[in-house]
């Protein structure tokens, strides 16, 4: 049926190029219109020889940056600016042109990058911005009136139309002239449906090839990135320090923190320190901290005062420390060592240091930081003033360092789609979910047409043909046009779309017959309908009865072996027709036809009584004895008194039923009441039962079930190599019927991994070609004989 949808080109054209339009607006979609990529045209040589001026940059936004990533942001006051990452200081980016020998004076955050390098395009932004000038978009908005002028004339595509329809009408014309009454009826169901069903086929297509184009993103990408995830941390200090004065020389009596220190006015000096461990993250941290302070000089000459004797242990995030100072003993420090050294340096600087030391965890994460941020003087005669500090807006009395810890988190990746950051995840899930609706949708169309073939050639016809359909009443006269027939209807319906021309069907059970003039040419197709369909000619069942009485049936026998010693265990019986004009035929050339014939019960039983022939004959010969599998068909089991007629025909043969197993398809077991009584009788009369599996098997379905053997079927093992799923059902399997003492046979094993699986898992038998292929009966018995080795078992399952 798949023949009749590949006919509509036109659909898959429109959906392609909907497609396509959407896919590239995903794709190269702006970003100041909803879209993902940003348009950078170079306007210098920052970046040569990379990029030079006047190309054309496109970059799409990214879930996090790194050092080496070439990204765009918007320099306040200048604009977009395309750069490359050097350096990374804590939550900013430091960025640097690469023939720029300086870094800029911006550090943009993360959330000011509008985007990350993704395709250059050289020369393209001159062009561009050509097209931008006054000139270019005359001649633009020029050409397009002219084609908007020429469009609305009368179009080719209009004269085709008119050309359709007037050969439309010279067709029915001349059909009824031929024909004397000429009904042209389009059935308004047949209108309603051809003409939703295209629309719904378009629909289909569309999303098909939208989620197959969303799935190679989403599939060719990881579904997490490792992205890095710094812990932002912050030390603060605060110090403070004060000393009684006399009155008259500060306004509070006092020094103030801040203010100068005059040693000839007071020696001792109280100074105090807070220190806190600023972060969002929990923080689990203790330590040690040690108050002193340094006397230096510009010449390297260096004196330690320690404020605190021995480090004060700490824990948490915060503690406040207090110690005494003597400026004093600072400017005795410095007089003597000008008198010992005869050095007379006019510049020295005193330094408070806390000497802090942390060690804990932060965020789950090792932290081990120092804080030792000095409060810093210079001494001069008299006096000890503070520095001014580097920055100017960083405070010397709170000293902050600023840090970070870094580690590695797990992200979702996403892809960007209408301005929205869709997960990867996401995306495989609609892509999934879209080609599933597309081909549930598309199959359903295909299910219609499978319905209709052979049942409704009508439905058929209007489901095939769509919207170009014309059904008419009588058969079209053939007149001076000359007539080419044409096999397929496939062949017929891809004319018409080439021609552009309708359809004409009529029908007058059990001919269907198809339409399509071109001109002088009349191209016609006709097919049987259902009513032909029906059973089976006379002829066909005549060389079915023919076969069954002179036996032109034959028996090939294929080997099941044992996994666990090799040898053969079973046989399972094969049905061919050595048909005397077409060859030998396998099953699927003729089973049908006998079923349709209603003679499967006449073949059963044929197959019964051969084998039994067979075993009685190798027991005659002293041959080695097997027992033998025989399928049974559903029409059998199904037929009531079947089991009394196998029964007596194995007694009269002589065979023993432990020598047969009887094999049922996988729904045999509940096809109706009677089946499942000739099922008990054929169990209580000692016939094994083999149920051969398929995939939708459940082997907690037979509890109560007479079957002593289960049979993995071929579509089975076939799918063990490609689907991982299927390797744990049919373990599964294999294991929940040992649990219920049923053996395992696998079918179909054609390779060594297969044969290494069921031993790997325990199973019971295997048959396959790797094994043996299916030998004739007649030859079998030296077959057998000359086959040592079945199957090597002490190796190593592959």
């Amino acid at each position: 049926m798949r023949k009749y949808l590949l006919t509509r080109r036109a659909l898959l054209i429109a959906a392609l190029s909907l497609s396509a339009l959407v896919f590239l607006w995903v794709l190269l979609a702006p970003s100041r219109f909803g879209g993902a990529v940003e348009y950078v045209i170079v306007s210098g040589d920052s970046m040569e020889p990379l990029f030079h001026k006047g190309d054309l940059v496109l970059l799409r936004r990214a879930p996090f940056y790194e050092v080496g990533d070439i990204v765009v942001y918007r320099y306040p006051g200048i604009g977009a600016v395309i750069h490359r990452i050097v350096d990374r200081r804590l939550d900013r980016f430091v960025l640097k042109g690469d023939h720029n020998t300086w870094v800029d004076g911006y550090e943009p955050a993360p959330d000011e990058i509008l985007g990350k390098y993704w395709l250059w395009l050289p020369g393209m932004g001159t062009i561009f911005l050509q097209l931008r000038s006054p000139w270019a978009l005359a001649i633009l908005v020029g050409v397009g009136s002219l084609i908007w002028g020429l469009s609305s004339m009368q179009s080719k595509w209009t004269e085709r139309r008119k050309k359709i329809k007037a050969r439309v009408d010279d067709a029915i014309m001349a059909a009824r002239q031929s024909a004397g009454q000429f009904d042209t009826a389009v059935m308004g169901a047949g209108k309603w449906l051809s003409g939703r069903q295209e629309g719904f086929l378009l629909v289909m297509y569309i999303i098909g090839i939208l989620a197959l184009v969303l799935g190679a993103f989403a599939f060719t990408r990881p579904v997490s990135l490792t992205a890095p995830d710094n812990l932002l941390y912050k030390q603060t200090g605060a110090y403070a320090y004060t000393g009684e004065v006399p009155a008259g020389v500060y306004d509070e009596n006092r020094v103030v923190s801040g203010g100068a220190i005059f040693p000839k006015v007071s020696c001792g000096i109280e100074v105090a320190f807070d220190y806190q461990l600023q972060s969002q993250h929990p923080a689990q941290v203790s330590g040690t901290y040690q108050l002193m302070a340094v006397v230096n000089s510009t010449t390297g000459w260096r004196r330690t005062i320690l404020l605190n004797e021995q480090p004060v242990l700490f824990s948490g995030k915060t503690f406040s420390a207090q110690a005494p100072l003597d400026v004093c003993e600072v400017e005795k420090m410095i007089a003597q060592v000008q008198e010992v050294t005869g050095a007379q340096t006019y510049q020295y600087f005193l330094s408070v240091y806390p000497q802090v030391k942390v060690s804990g965890t932060l965020g789950g994460m090792t932290l081990e930081e120092t804080f030792n941020e000095p409060l810093s003087f210079t001494v001069q005669t008299d006096q000890i003033y503070l520095n001014a500090p580097a920055k100017e807006d960083a405070n010397p009395l709170q000293p902050v360092k600023e840090g970070a810890l870094v580690r590695m988190k797990t992200v979702d990746n996403t892809l960007s789609i209408f301005s929205m950051d869709v997960p990867v995840r996401t995306a495989r899930t609609l892509s999934a979910v879209g080609l599933a609706i597309a081909a549930l949708g598309i199959g359903l169309v295909l299910y219609l047409l499978q319905q209709a073939e052979g049942k409704d050639e009508k439905m058929l016809a209007k489901l095939a043909v769509g919207s170009r359909l014309v059904e008419v009443q009588d058969p079209l006269a053939r007149g001076d046009a000359r007539v080419v027939h044409l096999p397929a209807l496939s062949d017929l319906l891809r004319l018409a779309e080439q021609r552009e021309e309708v359809v004409f069907f009529h029908y007058a059970a059990p001919v269907a017959t198809y339409y399509v003039r071109d001109g002088d040419v009349l191209y016609v197709h006709r097919k049987l309908g259902p009513a032909a369909a029906e059973g089976v000619d006379e002829s066909t069942r005549q060389a079915l009865v023919r076969a069954l009485e002179k036996d032109e049936f034959a028996l090939y026998f294929q080997p099941s072996v044992s996994l666990e010693d090799g040898r053969v265990v079973q046989l399972e019986s094969f049905l061919r027709w050595r048909h005397p004009e077409r060859g030998l035929l396998m099953p699927v050339q003729f089973l049908p036809e006998v079923e349709r014939a209603g003679m499967m019960m006449q073949v059963d039983l044929w197959v019964l009584r051969r084998a039994c022939e067979y075993l009685a004959q190798w027991r005659e010969a002293g041959y080695p004895l097997y027992p033998v599998a025989i399928n049974l068909s559903l029409q059998s089991l199904a037929t009531e008194g079947f089991a009394a007629q196998v029964q007596a025909m194995v007694a009269g043969l002589g065979v023993s039923p432990d020598w047969l197993y009887l094999e049922i398809p996988e729904n045999g077991l509940d096809i109706s009441p009677v089946g499942a009584e000739n099922l008990r009788q054929l169990r209580e009369a000692g016939f094994g039962i083999v149920l051969n599996a398929g995939e939708r098997f459940n082997p907690e379905a037979l509890e109560a079930e007479p079957v002593q053997q289960i049979k993995l079927g071929y579509p089975v093992v076939q799918k063990l190599s490609a689907v991982s799923e299927m390797q744990d059902l049919a373990s599964r399997w294999i294991s929940q019927a040992h649990e219920r003492k049923i053996r395992v046979a696998a079918v179909g094993v054609e390779t060594s991994q297969q044969l290494g699986f069921f031993r790997l898992h325990a199973c019971d038998q295997a048959q396959g070609y790797w094994i043996s292929p299916p030998v004739a009966a007649e030859d079998l018995p030296g077959f057998l004989a000359q086959k040592r080795a079945w199957v090597e078992v002490s190796s190593k399952p592959e």
